[in-house]
C-alpha cells in the first residue's frame, strides 16, 4: 500500500491507477480520508475504496459523489454476463505538470472484500476465481479504453489483463513489477486438464488452448504466467523488474518461471527524506534512552537502561519468519538476561497463529517469573507509539522472503539495528544478518537466527553505537527511483524521457444515459479440491496446538494436510485410500509403499541378473563334441548392454505414460510386472534367447526408478531440501543395503557352482536355493503394487504435464553435472567390475558372503551418520552436498586406483586394505548419489522439470552405458593392452583404471565448470546480484576448482605410474654377466658352520645332496635383512649385501668370481647368461644322465631340457606327457628315484636340468589310446558312441575324472572342480561364444581342463610342487602353455625361489597382439622365440610345388642373404607375411623347432579321410607365407646348416638345440612305444648318424635307430662351443654374400670367421653342388691353422682344455694378412674358425703345409699338449677315431 501511495504522488509521468472498490463500511479512516500514518504497517495499510493505495489526506471533497461515472463494462465471466461500474477521479494536489487519474471499478464481488482480506482466498474457490477473472477482464477493457503507453503491472493480480487487450492494442507495452514473487496466484491442489480445464476456461472467458498455453505452469494454474509469457512473446524478454536489486537477483535464481529472462531489473523503492525522524537538539543515545524508558513503562517491561529491546512489528505471516521468533524466544530470553522482547502484529496465516499461540503459552507457562517484565506481545492491529522504534535496540526480521523491506529502514532511521536474514531486499541497513541457505529447514533457520542474536547481543556497545549512527545515515533517493522508472519505460517504448514525461493518456469517453445495473454471480458450484481459507487454516492450527502444545509448525501443517486428504478419501469412499493416508511410525503409509518399491527393486534386479546369467550360460551349452558355451564375462557384457538398452527405452516410455495415466497405476504396473519376471526362473527352461529377452524386460520394467523419486512423498508438505537430502540419502543407501544383502544371499547359494544336466540344465537344487529370493521379490512387488492402486491424493490426481526443457541456460550447473554423469556412464561397466577383481584376487565365495553383509551393515550405519550430518549442519548444510557433488571424485575411481595399486605391488593373496577401501567407497557412493539427487532437485526446483531433464539424462546415460562394455573393452585392448574378459587381478585392474581415470578427469572438468554456477542455481546466492562481491564468497568455488585440479593431476600421475609400472615380481636373478664379486654394504656373511639363528636357516646340502635349499635360504636371508644382493657358495656360505643399483654393484668389483660361487641380485636380470641347451625329447632319465656325462660335459651346453616329469595319462603318443594326472614324478621316462639320480648326475658334470612343467591344465577325461576309443569319455559305466569303460588313470595308477583329481595329495595336487575354470552347468567345456571374446587365459586348451591359476590355493599347490623340484636340483624351467596363464599368476607361483633360468612358451600371435603380455612375461623371465625357425625356413627353402608332371620349383639362393637379418627383421616390406620378430632380442630363447612345430604339418585333419597321407618332407609354398612349414631333421643338411648358423649368429638371449626321434605321423610316440599301446616304456637311446643330403633319403628315414639325436650331428656341438666363446661381445661384421650360388660369410668381432654354403636340394633339384673356395677371403684372425668348429665330430671343450686336434673336415689356413690361404666350403656346408681353436701344425716357409700325421702314426704323448690330444681322442665316438688327423 505504501508503495502504491508513493507511486501516486511521486511517479515521474502521467499515470492512471485502476482499483477495485471495497464497501464503504470497511473504511478504516475518517470519511473521505486516506490513512498512511507512521503505524501504517501495523494497520495493514488498508484504506477506503482504493485498497490502501493513497496517502492520507484531509481533503473531504474526495467522495464518491465527486467521481465521474464512465460507461460501464459488460463482461462474460463463468458463462454469465457481468456489468462493472466505472468511476474516474483525479488526485487532489497532484504534482505539477502531471496528471494522476484513478479508475475505480465497482461490482458486488469486489465489494465483498474487507480491510482484513483485501485479496480473496483461497484460489480454489470459484468465487475467488470469478473475482480475478472479472478484475482482469475489466482492467483489459480499461486498457483498451485508455490506451496507455505502458501498462505497469504489479505482481500477478491483473497479469492476465494484457491478453484481453491484445487484439485491440497490439503495440501495448507491459512493465511487470515484482513486489512479492512468491505469490503467483497459483492453485496447488489440482492439475488443470479435461473438465477442470474447460471449467477454468469458462470462468476466465478464454479458449482452452490459450488457457493451457499461458495460464498453466507445470500442470497447475498460475496467474503470473500470462504476464511472463506476454513479455517473452511480444517484448523480446524485456519489461520485468523487482522492487530491489537484491530481490531481483533472488527471484531470478529461485523461481523457474523467470528463468527465460536473461535477468530481472532491480529498482530499489525510494524512501522520502522527509520521513526520516528528526532528533532536534537531543543526541541519538539520549533520544533512544528516553524512548526506551517510556516504552518499558508503557508495555510493562522492567525499566532498565541496560536492557536490549528486540522488536518485531508487522503482520505475523510465514514470509516474515514469525514462527522462528516464537521458536527462539525462550532460548533468547534465557540466554540473555538483559534481553526484552516485543512482538506486535496480527496473525495473518497459520504460521502467525502458531507464533501467537506459542508465545502466549510461553508466558502462561512461566510459573517461575523468568519472563516477567521482559516480554510484551500484542497479536492484533494497534496504533503503536512513535517512541517504539527509537526505543528498540534491534529489529527482528528473520524473513524468508522480503522484496524491499520498509520496516528495516524505518527502524534504522530511528537508530535500531536489524537482526535477520539477508534475504531479498534486506541487508541494506547496518545489522546482524545470516544468509539462509535453505529457507525451509526450520531447525537450520532457528540456529541461524540464534547465531545472529548471539552476535548482536555480544557485540561491543561502542561498536553498536557506531552502527546506529551509520543506520540513520542510509538513504534511498527519490530521483534515482524516478530515473530508473523512466529508463524501464523507455526500454519498452521508443519515446524519449521528455516525451514520456509529457505523454498523457487519450481516454475514450463512453457516455451512457442510464447505465445498466451491476449484477452478481449465481451461487458457486466448486469443481476443484478446496484449499483451506486463512480463517479455516487458523481454526485448524488452533485445534492442533491445543491438542499438542509441543508440536512444531511442520508437524502441525503435515497433520492438517493429512487430515484434508483423509476427508477427501472418505468423501470418495476410498477405504484403502483412507488406510494408506494414515501414518505408521510417523510416516504416511503410502509413502512407505513408494519407499519399499524403490528400495526393494535391487532384489528383483539382482535376481534378474542371476537368472539371466544362469540361462545364458546353461542355455547356450551344446553337446560336448560341439564345444560352445558363452564366456561368463562376455555374457555379463551382453546382459549389461541389453539391460541398459531396456532401461533407456523404459525410462522414456514410463515417463511419457504418466501424461495420460495416474502415477499410482504406472508405479503399480512397474512393480506388478516384476512378479511374472521373477517367477519365470521357476517356470521356464533355460535358453539363451530367453535370457536376452528377460533381461531386456527387467531393464524396461525397472526403469521407473525416476518416477519413484519424482512422485515420492507427494502427500508431504515439507519443501525442506535438507529433509529431501535425508530422505534421498536414506533411500539410496537403503537400496545399496538391500542390494548387498541380495548379493550376499547369491554368494551363499552360489548357483553357478551347481551342475545341471542336458535334461535339466538348471538343477532343482538351484531352483530351491533361489526360491526364498524369488518369494521375497514377488512379495515386495505384489503387495506394494496392489496397494498402490488405491494410493490417494496426488498419486491419483496428478499427471505429468509434459516435457519441459526450457531455459537450460539457467541451470548450467545441472547441465554440467548431467554431462558429467553421462561421461561417467562410459565407465559404468568397468565400475561394476570390483567383485570380479575381488574374486580374481582370491576372495572365496564364503568370504564374499560376509563381505556383502558387512557392507550392508556399514551402509546402514553410514545412512544414520549421513542423515545426522545433514540435519545438524547449520549454516553450511548445503556445503556438504555441494562438496560431495563437486569436490569428491566418483567412488569407482577410488576402488580402481586401490585395485591397481594392490595388483601392481602386492605379491600374492588377498588384500584386506583394498577391501576396506572398497567398502568405504561403496558407502561413499551411496552418500554421493544422495547428495547428487538432492542438488539436482534443488537446482531444477520442480518435480516436473526433474522428470523432463532426468528422463533425458537417464536415457542418454543408459544408451551410453549400453555401449560401455564394448567401448571400454576396445579401449582397454587397443590402447592399454588390458581386458575385462579376465580373471587376473592385474589385468582387470589395468582395464578398469585406464577407463575410469580418463572418465573421471572428464567428469572433474565438467564438475569444475559447474562449480561457479551451482550456488546460484541452488538459490544459495543471488543471480545477477548487485550485492558487493566479497573475496570470501569466492573461497568455496576456488577451493573446489583447485582441489579438483589437484586431484586430477595427482590421479593422472598415479594412473600413469601404476599402468606403466612393470608387473610386480620380487625376484632376484643370477648375475650371469658379472665377472667380479660385488663389494657393496655388507649385511650378513654366514656359513654352514655359523648359520643364521632366525628361522633356523642353514646353508648345507639337503636330503637330495643338493645345495639348492641352501641357496633358497640365502635368498630368504636377504629378504629378512632388507638386502638386494647375495653371494652363494654351494659349499655352505651366504653373504648378503645392499647395493641399490646395478652400477653400484659393479663399480667397485675387483675380485673375480670363482666357480661354483654365484652372485644373485635384484639389480641383475636373467638375460646375458649366453646359455645353450639341448631338448632331449622323450629320453629316459638314465639315458639323459649318461648323455650329460658322456657327450655334453665340457661341450658348451649349459642345460638339457627334459620332457614333462609329472605323472601323465596312458597312451602311445608323445602328447600324453603334456596331460598331467598328478604332480608325482612317475613317468614313461622313469621313476622318481631315477629322475632324482639323473638330476644329480647332470649337475655333477655342470649340466643343469630344465624341466618342461605344465601349470596351465590337467589331463582331459577322454581316451587317447587305442584309436578306436579315441575321443570317448573314460571311466564310464558302459560302452557307447561317446563313452568308454576304459578307466581314467595315470601312469602311476592315479585315478581321475573330469575336472576332479581327488586322488592327489592334499595341498599338492588334489584338485577339485572349483579349482578349474569351467562354465556353470558344464564341466566339460570352457571356451565360449562369441569366439572373439574368448579369454585364452581362462579357456580350455584343446579340451584340457584349465586350472584356475588365479586362485591363491592353486598357486600355493603349484608352488609346493616347484619347490620340490628345486630341492631335487632343478633350477631351470620351461613353462609349457605359458601363453594361457596370466604372467602375474606365473610370478606368484614361481616366487620366492631363485631360479637360474625361466623360459615361457609364448606364441607369436599373442606377442604380436601389442598388449602387455610380452612386457609382463619379460618381468617373470625369458620367452620362446618361435620366429627364429620361421625366418630361417622362409629364407632358405625353395619356392614351388610338386605335381604329376614333375612340379615347378624356383631356386631361392638369392634370398639366402636374408639370414643376416635374423634377430633384426625389417618392420615391413620384408617380402614375407611375417616381417618382425615378436620377441625382444635380450629375452628370447631361439630355436629352430620343438616337439610341437616340427611335426605340425604331419597333423591329420580334424575330419580324417581314408586317402589322407602324410605330406612330403619338402615344403610346398608360394614364397610369401610359410605357414606351418618348419625345418626339422627330415630336411637333413638344410636343418643342420640352419642349426649351426643359429648358434653362430648372436640372435636371442639363449639358444636351444633340438634332439628328437623320427616320426611318420604327428602323434607317433618315441622308440619302443607300439601303436595303440597304453603303457609301453621308451627304449634306450641309440642315435642315428649325421644325414648327408637335403632332405634326408628314404634309407635314412628307414633306420631302425629312431632317435635322431640332432645335437650329435657333425658340427652342432662345435657351434655350441663357438656361441659360448663369442657371446654378445663380438657382433657380426664384414658380411659378404654371393646371391648366385648362395654363399655367405661374416666375422664375429675380431675373434671368429664364419662362412656357409646353401648347397643343393635333391628334391627340388635346385641349388649349387660345387665346393666354394675360401682362398683370399679376409678374416679378423691372426696367422695360423684353424679347426673348423662347424664340422667337428663331437663336443669341443673350452680353450683351456683344447687338444689342438681337429676331428672333422680340413683345417683352414690363415695367412699373415688375415686372408685365408687354404680352405673351402662343401655344398650345404659351413666353416667356423675361432682364434682359440688352432691345430698343432705350422705354416711352412715355402707356402705349403707341413705333413699332417694321423693319430695312428703318432708316438706316445710326451707333453701336456700330447696328453690333451690323447684325452681328446678318447672322448671321441669310436666311429670317428679312424678319421682323426693331427
Amino acid at each position: 500500500g505504501k508503495v502504491v501511495g508513493l507511486v501516486a504522488e511521486q511517479h515521474p509521468t502521467n499515470i492512471t491507477m485502476v482499483h477495485p472498490m471495497i464497501s464503504e463500511k470497511s473504511w478504516s479512516c475518517p470519511a473521505g480520508h486516506f490513512y498512511n500514518g507512521p503505524d501504517a504497517e501495523a494497520h495493514g495499510n488498508v484504506c477506503h475504496r482504493c485498497g490502501g493505495s493513497l496517502k492520507c489526506t484531509q481533503d473531504a471533497n474526495y467522495q464518491r459523489e465527486s467521481l465521474i461515472r464512465e460507461a460501464p463494462i459488460v463482461l462474460t465471466v463463468d458463462g454469465s454476463e457481468q456489468v462493472v461500474q466505472v468511476y474516474r477521479g483525479e488526485l487532489p494536489n497532484r504534482p505539477q505538470g502531471r496528471r494522476v487519474t484513478f479508475i475505480l471499478l465497482e461490482h458486488p464481488i469486489f465489494e465483498r472484500r474487507t480491510k482484513s482480506s483485501i485479496y480473496p482466498n483461497p484460489m480454489t474457490r470459484r468465487d475467488v476465481l470469478r473475482f480475478f477473472a472479472l478484475w482482469n477482464q475489466a482492467v483489459g477493457h480499461v486498457l483498451i479504453r485508455k490506451r496507455p503507453t505502458v501498462y505497469h503491472c504489479p505482481d500477478f493480480h491483473a497479469a492476465v489483463a494484457p491478453w484481453y487487450a491484445r487484439q485491440e492494442l497490439p503495440n501495448l507495452r507491459v512493465l511487470l513489477c515484482l513486489h512479492n514473487a512468491e505469490y503467483q496466484g497459483s492453485i496447488s491442489t489440482d492439475q488443470l486438464r479435461g473438465e477442470t480445464l474447460t471449467e477454468m476456461a469458462k470462468i476466465w472467458n478464454l479458449d482452452e488452448i490459450t488457457m493451457a498455453k499461458h495460464m498453466i505452469k507445470e500442470g497447475r494454474f498460475n496467474m503470473l504466467k500470462p504476464a511472463v509469457d506476454y513479455l517473452l512473446k511480444f517484448q523480446k524478454k524485456r519489461g520485468i523488474y523487482a522492487v530491489s536489486g537484491h530481490y531481483a537477483a533472488e527471484c531470478h535464481s529461485i523461481f523457474s518461471i523467470f528463468w527465460s529472462f536473461p535477468c530481472i531489473g532491480g529498482l530499489d523503492n525510494p524512501v522520502l527524506a522527509d520521513e526520516r525522524p528528526q532528533l532536534g537538539s537531543a543526541t541519538l543515545p539520549d533520544k533512544k534512552a528516553e524512548a526506551k524508558a517510556a516504552i518499558q513503562r508503557q508495555y510493562g517491561l522492567t525499566v532498565d537502561p541496560e536492557a536490549k529491546i528486540l522488536v518485531s512489528l508487522g503482520r505475523m505471516v510465514r514470509q516474515k519468519g514469525v514462527d522462528l521468533i516464537a521458536d527462539v524466544a525462550p532460548a533468547l530470553l534465557d540466554s540473555y538476561p538483559k534481553a526484552q522482547l516485543i512482538v506486535i502484529g496480527p496473525p495473518s496465516d497459520g504460521f502467525g497463529v502458531y507464533a501467537a499461540q506459542k508465545l502466549t503459552r510461553m508466558l502462561e507457562s512461566d510459573t517461575g517469573g523468568r519472563y516477567q517484565g521482559r516480554a510484551y506481545f500484542k497479536f492484533e492491529f494497534v496504533a503503536v507509539p512513535a517512541d517504539l522504534k527509537f526505543a528498540a535496540d534491534f529489529c527482528l526480521m528473520p524473513s524468508r522472503d522480503e522484496p524491499f523491506g520498509y520496516v528495516d529502514v524505518e527502524f534504522a532511521w530511528h537508530g535500531a539495528l536489524l537482526i535477520g536474514a539477508e534475504a531479498g531486499g534486506l541487508g541494506k541497513v547496518p545489522g546482524f544478518y545470516y544468509r539462509a541457505q535453505n529457507r525451509e529447514n526450520l531447525a537450520r533457520l532457528r540456529r541461524e537466527l540464534h547465531w545472529a542474536v548471539r552476535k548482536a547481543m555480544t557485540t561491543d556497545p561502542q561498536d553498536l553505537s557506531q552502527m546506529q549512527v551509520r543506520a540513520r545515515q542510509v538513504y534511498f533517493p527519490l530521483d534515482l527511483w524516478q530515473e530508473g522508472l523512466l529508463k524501464a519505460y523507455r526500454d519498452l517504448n521508443p519515446l524519449s524521457i521528455d516525451e514520456l514525461r509529457e505523454t498523457a493518456p487519450a481516454p475514450i469517453e463512453a457516455e451512457v444515459e442510464q447505465p445498466p445495473t451491476s449484477t452478481d454471480f449465481e451461487a458457486p458450484v466448486e469443481f476443484l479440491k478446496q484449499e483451506l481459507s486463512e480463517e479455516e487454516l487458523t481454526d485448524c492450527m488452533n485445534d492442533k496446538i491445543v491438542a499438542n502444545p509441543n508440536a512444531t509448525i511442520t508437524d502441525i501443517l503435515s497433520s492438517i494436510g493429512v487430515d484434508q486428504v483423509l476427508k477427501q478419501e472418505e468423501k470418495l469412499g476410498n477405504s484403502w485410500g483412507v488406510f494408506l493416508t494414515k501414518s505408521t511410525l510417523g510416516l504416511v503409509r503410502v509413502h512407505w509403499l513408494v519407499c519399499i518399491g524403490y528400495v526393494m527393486s535391487p532384489v528383483a534386479s539382482t535376481l534378474g541378473f542371476v537368472m539371466c546369467t544362469e540361462w545364458g550360460l546353461r542355455g547356450a551349452i551344446g553337446k560336448p563334441s560341439e564345444g560352445a558355451g558363452v564366456d561368463p564375462v562376455a555374457l555379463n557384457m551382453i546382459l549389461f548392454t541389453v539391460n541398459a538398452g531396456g532401461t533407456a527405452l523404459g525410462t522414456v516410455f514410463w515417463a511419457h505414460l504418466t501424461k495420460f495415466v495416474e502415477p499410482r497405476k504406472v508405479m503399480s504396473a512397474s512393480l506388478l510386472l516384476q512378479a511374472p519376471l521373477n517367477l519365470a526362473i521357476l517356470l521356464m527352461k533355460p535358453h539363451f534367447a530367453s535370457a536376452i529377452v528377460v533381461i531386456f524386460l527387467y531393464g524396461f520394467v525397472s526403469a521407473t526408478g525416476l518416477l519413484f523419486v519424482v512422485f515420492n512423498f507427494l502427500l508431504s508438505v515439507h519443501p525442506d531440501m535438507s529433509r529431501a537430502a535425508i530422505r534421498m540419502g536414506f533411500l539410496e543407501v537403503c537400496r545399496y543395503v538391500v542390494m548387498w544383502l541380495s548379493s550376499s544371499y547369491v554368494f551363499v547359494v552360489s548357483p553357478t557352482s551347481q551342475a545341471g544336466s542336458s535334461e535339466q540344465p538348471l538343477p532343482t537344487s538351484e531352483l530351491v536355493s533361489l526360491s526364498p529370493m524369488v518369494i521375497v521379490s514377488v512379495v515386495f512387488a505384489l503387495i506394494p503394487g496392489l496397494l498402490l492402486l488405491a494410493a490417494p491424493g496426488a498419486y491419483r490426481d496428478d499427471r505429468f504435464p509434459g516435457w519441459d526443457f526450457s531455459n537450460p541456460g539457467n541451470n548450467l550447473s545441472y547441465i554440467f553435472l548431467s554431462l558429467s554423469d553421462i561421461v561417467g556412464a562410459i565407465g559404468s561397466f568397468p565400475a561394476t567390475c570390483y567383485i570380479m577383481w575381488w574374486i580374481a584376487e582370491g576372495w572365496s565365495t564364503a568370504s564374499l558372503v560376509w563381505i556383502g553383509m558387512l557392507i550392508a551393515v556399514l551402509m546402514a550405519a553410514g545412512t544414520v551418520l549421513w542423515s545426522a550430518m545433514l540435519s545438524r549442519a547449520s549454516v553450511h548444510g548445503f556445503s556438504f552436498i555441494i562438496g560431495f557433488v563437486l569436490l569428491l571424485f566418483p567412488p569407482s575411481v577410488l576402488r580402481a586406483i586401490t585395485s591397481e595399486e594392490v595388483s601392481t605391488w602386492q605379491n600374492i593373496g588377498t588384500s584386506h586394505a583394498a577391501l576396506v577401501v572398497s567398502m568405504i567407497s561403496l558407502l561413499y557412493e551411496g552418500i554421493r548419489s544422495s547428495a547428487s539427487w538432492t542438488a539436482k532437485i534443488k537446482i531444477l526446483n520442480s518435480n516436473w522439470r526433474l522428470l523432463s531433464f532426468g528422463t533425458l539424462v537417464i536415457t542418454v546415460m543408459n544408451l551410453v552405458s549400453a555401449g560401455s562394455p564394448w567401448l571400454s573393452q576396445r579401449i582397454a585392448e587397443k590402447w592399454y593392452s588390458a581386458s575385462f574378459i579376465s580373471r587376473n587381478q592385474k589385468e582387470l585392474a589395468d582395464a578398469v583404471v585406464v577407463i575410469l581415470v580418463p572418465v573421471w578427469l572428464a567428469q572433474s572438468a565438467l564438475q569444475i565448470l559447474a562449480a561457479p554456477h551451482i550456488h546460484e542455481d541452488m538459490g544459495l546466492v543471488q543471480r545477477h546480484s548487485h550485492r558487493k562481491y566479497k573475496v570470501k564468497d569466492a573461497i568455496p568455488i576456488g577451493f573446489a576448482m583447485l582441489t579438483a585440479l589437484g586431484l586430477a593431476m595427482l590421479i593422472s600421475v598415479l594412473d600413469a605410474e601404476l599402468t606403466s609400472t612393470p608387473m610386480y615380481y620380487d625376484a632376484v636373478y643370477k648375475c650371469g654377466s658379472d665377472k667380479n664379486y660385488p663389494t657393496c654394504k655388507l649385511l650378513v656373511d654366514e656359513t654352514v658352520d655359523t648359520p643364521a639363528v632366525m628361522n633356523s636357516w642353514t646353508y648345507g646340502l639337503n636330503s637330495y645332496g643338493q645345495s639348492t635349499t641352501a641357496k633358497f635360504n640365502c635368498r630368504m636371508r636377504m629378504l629378512s635383512e632388507g638386502g638386494d644382493t647375495f653371494v652363494f657358495w654351494p659349499s655352505g656360505r651366504c653373504m648378503v649385501q645392499k647395493c641399490g643399483s646395478s652400477e653400484a654393484r659393479q663399480s667397485n668389483s675387483k675380485e673375480p668370481i670363482v666357480y661354483p660361487s654365484e652372485v644373485w641380485s635384484r639389480t641383475c636380470t636373467m638375460s646375458g647368461q649366453n646359455l645353450v641347451g639341448v631338448q632331449l625329447l622323450e629320453w629316459r632319465w638314465e639315458d639323459v644322465a649318461s648323455e650329460c656325462e658322456m657327450h655334453l660335459r665340457s661341450s658348451g651346453v649349459d642345460f638339457v631340457q627334459v620332457t614333462p616329469v609329472t605323472e601323465h595319462i596312458l597312451g602311445d603318443s608323445w602328447a600324453i606327457r603334456y596331460q598331467p594326472v598328478s604332480y608325482r614324478l612317475e613317468t614313461r621316462s622313469g621313476t622318481r628315484d631315477e629322475f632324482v639320480d639323473m638330476v644329480a648326475r647332470c649337475r655333477a658334470v655342470g649340466i643343469h636340468v630344465m624341466v618342461d612343467v605344465i601349470l596351465n591344465h590337467m589331463a582331459s577325461p577322454y581316451v587317447l589310446t587305442p584309436k578306436s576309443e579315441r575321443g570317448k569319455y573314460c571311466g564310464q559305466q558302459e560302452e557307447s558312441h561317446n563313452s568308454s569303460t576304459l578307466p581314467c588313470i595315470g601312469w602311476n595308477g592315479t585315478v581321475f575324472a573330469n575336472r576332479q583329481f581327488l586322488h592327489g595329495r592334499e595341498r599338492v595336487d588334489l584338485f577339485q572342480r572349483k579349482d578349474f575354470h569351467h562354465y556353470p552347468g558344464s564341466d566339460k567345456v570352457n571356451c565360449g561364444i562369441p569366439p572373439w571374446n574368448n579369454n585364452l587365459h581362462t579357456c580350455d586348451l584343446n579340451g584340457l581342463p584349465d586350472l584356475d591359476t588365479e586362485s591363491v590355493k592353486v598357486q600355493k599347490m603349484q608352488n609346493y610342487f616347484l619347490t620340490e623340484l628345486f630341492e631335487i636340483g632343478v633350477t631351470m624351467l620351461r613353462l609349457d602353455a605359458a601363453s594361457f596363464i596370466y604372467p602375474q599368476s606365473i610370478g606368484h607361483i614361481l616366487q620366492p625361489i631363485p631360479w637360474d633360468y625361466i623360459v615361457q612358451e609364448m606364441y607369436p600371435d599373442q606377442l604380436y597382439s601389442g598388449d602387455k603380455t610380452a612386457e609382463w612375461a619379460y618381468t617373470v623371465g625369458q620367452v620362446t622365440d618361435f620366429s627364429t625357425g620361421v625366418w630361417l625356413t622362409q629364407t632358405l627353402l625353395d619356392k614351388g610345388f610338386d605335381s604329376d608332371s614333375g612340379g615347378h620349383w624356383e631356386d631361392r639362393s638369392g634370398a639366402f642373404k636374408d639370414w643376416f637379418r635374423l634377430g633384426n627383421w625389417p618392420s615391413n616390406d620384408c617380402g614375407y607375411k611375417e616381417c618382425r620378430p615378436p620377441v625382444r632380442a635380450d629375452k628370447g630363447l631361439v630355436f629352430l623347432d620343438n616337439h610341437d612345430v616340427q611335426r605340425e604339418r604331419w597333423k591329420p585333419p580334424e575330419k580324417m579321410t581314408p586317402d589322407w597321407k602324410p605330406p612330403p618332407t619338402q615344403c610346398q609354398w608360394d614364397g610369401f607365407q610359410i605357414g606351418s612349414c618348419r625345418l626339422n631333421y627330415k630336411n637333413g643338411l638344410d636343418y643342420s646348416l640352419a642349426t649351426r648358423f643359429m648358434l653362430a649368429w648372436p640372435a636371442g638371449d639363449a639358444a636351444r638345440i633340438m634332439s628328437s626321434y623320427a616320426w611318420e605321423y604327428f602323434e607317433d610316440g618315441p622308440p619302443g612305444i607300439r601303436p595303440d599301446s597304453r603303457q609301453d616304456v621308451t627304449s634306450h637311446v641309440t642315435c642315428r648318424g649325421t644325414p648327408t643330403t637335403s632332405p634326408v633319403t628314404d634309407a635314412y628315414e628307414a633306420d631302425d635307430n629312431r632317435f635322431v639325436c640332432e645335437h650329435r650331428w657333425q658340427g652342432i656341438l662345435g657351434m655350441a662351443r663357438l656361441r659360448k666363446q663369442v657371446g654378445k661381445d663380438h657382433p657380426p661384421n664384414s658380411q659378404w654374400q654371393d646371391d648366385k650360388i648362395g654363399v655367405l660369410s661374416f666375422n664375429l668381432g675380431n675373434v671368429a670367421f664364419v662362412a656357409l654354403s646353401r648347397g643343393y636340394n635333391i628334391h627340388t633339384k635346385q641349388g649349387n653342388t660345387d665346393t666354394f673356395d675360401l682362398e683370399n677371403k679376409t678374416t679378423p684372425l691372426p696367422k695360423g691353422t684353424y679347426c673348423n668348429l662347424a664340422s667337428e665330430l663331437g663336443p669341443v671343450p673350452a680353450p683351456e682344455f683344447w687338444s689342438y686336434l681337429c676331428t672333422g673336415g680340413d683345417p683352414v689356413v690363415v695367412g699373415d694378412d688375415g686372408e685365408i690361404k687354404k680352405g673351402s666350403i662343401l655344398p650345404n656346408g659351413m666353416v667356423a674358425i675361432h682364434k682359440d681353436y688352432t691345430t698343432a701344425s705350422t705354416w711352412g716357409e715355402d707356402g705349403e703345409d707341413e705333413d699332417l700325421v694321423t693319430l695312428s702314426d703318432a708316438t706316445a704323448p710326451a707333453s701336456a699338449a700330447d696328453a690333451a690330444v690323447a684325452r681328446r681322442r678318447d672322448e671321441l665316438p669310436a666311429s670317428a677315431r679312424s678319421d682323426v688327423v693331427v
